[in-house]
Order: structure tokens, then sequence, then C-alpha cells
């Protein structure tokens, strides 16, 4: 079984053609050698609904101090968008950016100590890691969370 890889030509990142053999569920995967996290959260936010148009379900954003990108993500679809992030000191002020957005009935900020992702198995419809490599974070467990059918943007700082 082999994943779908997304890889839309009006995309305003370029994107890496991918595929990788798993004997998981299917799930689609895209990798972008752009520098996501450095994008500003709405216009990011944007080009992850363009990127994989998953409106509905749980949505994950990996490493989320803020909570600007949780929040713009949340924005306009019926996603309820979760942000973790493993600084315990970033949690009070990115739930204070949800709430400022008027979201907070569909978007929340996190904190975690595990390792790996806190979440069940397929779980999760869409994952967002904008900055991929400031948390050691392997793609199995990336597909470990991830629910049949659903999507991963994975950015590379």
């Amino acid at each position: 079984m082999k994943f779908r890889c997304l890889s839309p030509l009006s995309l305003p990142f370029p994107i890496s053609n991918f595929q990788f053999p798993v004997p998981l569920l299917p799930v689609a995967l895209l990798l972008t050698t752009a520098t996501l996290s450095a994008q500003p959260s709405d216009e990011l936010a944007g080009f992850i609904r363009q990127a994989a148009p998953i409106d509905a379900g749980m949505a994950l954003v990996v490493g989320d101090s803020d909570g600007k990108l949780t929040a713009a993500l949340a924005k306009g679809n019926r996603l309820t968008v979760q942000g973790c992030t493993w600084d315990a000191r970033t949690v009070q002020p990115g739930r204070a950016g949800v709430l400022a957005a008027g979201v907070a009935d569909r978007a929340s900020i996190v904190g975690s100590e595990a390792d790996g992702l806190p979440y069940v198995d397929n779980l999760v419809n869409l994952l967002v890691a904008p900055a991929w490599g400031s948390r050691p974070l392997d793609i199995a467990e990336v597909l470990r969370a991830l629910a049949p059918d659903g999507a991963a943007l994975i950015g590379n700082d």
C-alpha cells in the first residue's frame, strides 16, 4: 500500500513528490521544503486548507506555542483544532491567543510531557507540523495518530 501524495501545482511553496510504502491505512502526506513556520498564521492556514482540503474532524498543530496557527485553522471550517506544545511556559499564552481570536469553542492548546503525540491511534484527520525539526518526532508516530484518509502537512525547518 502506498500513501497518496498531494502535489497541487498552484501551491505557493515547492512540494516534494513522495511515496512511502507502509502497511497501514491510507493517508495523505504532504512534505514541503518551505519553512512553514515563517509564514503569517492566516496565510499558512490558507495554504493548509488548499493543500489538504479537510474541513471536518480533528486537526492537530504540532508545536504551536502561541495559538495563532491553531486559531487561524479553526476559522472558516468545521474542524476541532488542537495545538500541542511540549513547552509548558507557552500553554497559557497559547490559550489566551485562541480565546482572543474568538474560536475557543473549537480550538485549544494542550501541553504534553510525553515523548510522542498524546493522542490515541487513528484520531487526527489533519496533522500540521510547521516546524518539523524543532521536536524529535518520527513519521511512525504521525501515522499512528492519523485517522484513515487523514492528511499530514509537514514543514521543514
